[in-house]
C-alpha cells in the first residue's frame, strides 16, 4: 500500500505481537506501545527531512515500527548517525515531558523504555545500526562485539532474577544480540 509516496508493509509478526498482547494485556498499554512506536520514528522522520531526505518506507512488524529513507539517498556519517539517534532521543524528550507535566505515569516509562531499548546494539536497532557505521575501523567492531556480549549476559541474568511480566522481553533481547554477534562472524 502506498500512502503520500510511502510505501506502507504489515509484517505478520505485527499481528502476531498485537494478538499476543491483545491476550495478555490491557489494551490501553497495546494504544500507549503504538503512540511511542509513532512518536519514536517521527523523530527519525524529522531528522530524516531536515537532512533533505524522504522516507521510503513503512514497515508495521512485531517489534514496532521501522522506517527507511528512500533508495538512492546518500547521507553523510553525521547526518545518518543524527537521523538514528533522533528516534531515541525524541522518546526521551517526551519521558521528560512527561515526568515535568504529569509525573510518574505509564505512558513516560514507556519513552524511557523506548528510547533505552532502542540504543541497545542490535543490529534492527537504532543502537546496532549507529555501532555499523562505527565498524569500519576494527577497534569499534571488537568493542562493538564485547559490549554486545556484555549486554546479552546481563539480559539473561535479567531473565532469571526478573518477575514473569519482563521474563520473555529480556529473553528474547538477549537471544537477539547473541543471534546478531553469530551472524557477524
Amino acid at each position: 500500500m502506498i500512502i503520500h509516496g510511502i510505501r506502507l508493509e504489515i509484517d505478520f509478526s505485527f499481528l502476531i505481537f498485537t494478538a499476543v498482547i491483545f491476550l495478555l494485556r490491557d489494551s490501553s498499554i497495546i494504544l500507549g506501545f503504538f503512540a511511542v512506536s509513532t512518536l519514536h520514528e517521527l523523530g527519525h522522520g524529522l531528522a530524516l527531512y531536515a537532512a533533505g531526505g524522504r522516507i521510503g518506507l513503512l514497515s508495521l512488524w512485531g517489534m514496532g515500527i521501522k522506517m527507511q529513507p528512500e533508495r538512492g539517498l546518500i547521507l553523510t556519517v553525521k547526518e545518518e548517525a543524527a537521523v538514528l539517534l533522533a528516534g531515541p532521543l525524541s522518546n526521551l524528550l517526551l519521558y521528560g515531558a512527561v515526568q515535568l507535566t504529569a509525573g510518574e505515569c505509564l505512558f513516560g516509562y514507556m519513552n524511557l523504555a523506548a528510547a533505552v531499548f532502542n540504543l541497545l546494539p542490535y543490529g534492527m536497532l537504532d543502537g546496532g545500526s549507529l555501532l555499523d557505521l562505527l565498524q569500519d575501523h576494527s577497534v569499534y567492531r571488537i568493542i562493538g562485539t564485547i559490549l554486545k556480549l556484555f549486554i546479552s549476559v546481563g539480559l539473561f541474568a535479567a531473565c532469571i532474577l526478573t518477575d514473569r511480566d519482563f521474563f520473555i522481553p529480556f529473553c528474547v533481547s538477549a537471544i537477539y544480540l547473541l543471534r546478531d554477534i553469530i551472524i557477524e562472524r
